[in-house]
């Protein structure tokens, strides 16, 4: 994060719900480490449940990328969370559309919401790297 506090450090078991149980319990390197339970309502709030590519059991279950986006959410990291659910909106549309035989729509609603998501990100990028800079070299740096 931009104030020094330390970035918090994810580990996602990625498989089906059994696997990840089972990766779960035999891995004793992850016993020291915090378990986070995320709540159905948190999903729903940031509109995550919205993996179309395989039915999970119940509405309390999503996909790996789902999970990524809602702890990048929790950690106040809204941009990349956004994009992450954006990204995984492209994917499912490309898949299902080549599942269909059908030719991608690099104009649809997912694409442009990418796209402009990623244009953010550039910008916050350069808003964040400009204010690393020291004092003499941004009096140096050519006008924007």
């Amino acid at each position: 994060t931009g104030n020094g506090a330390p970035r918090p450090l994810f580990v996602l078991l990625d498989g089906t719900w059994s696997e990840a149980r089972k990766m779960f319990r035999k891995s004793p390197l992850l016993d020291p480490l915090p378990v986070l339970s995320l709540l159905p309502e948190q999903a729903h709030q940031y509109q995550l449940a919205q993996y179309q590519l395989r039915r999970s059991h119940c509405d309390s279950q999503f996909c790996t990328s789902e999970v990524a986006a809602l702890c990048l959410h929790l950690a106040g990291d809204t941009l990349a969370a956004l994009t992450l659910q954006a990204y995984l909106a492209v994917f499912s549309h490309h898949y299902l559309r080549a599942k269909q035989q059908l030719p991608v729509d690099r104009a649809s609603p997912a694409h442009q919401r990418l796209q402009v998501l990623i244009a953010e990100q550039h910008q916050q990028a350069l808003l964040a790297n400009h204010h690393r800079q020291p004092p003499s070299a941004q009096a140096n740096a050519a006008p924007d």
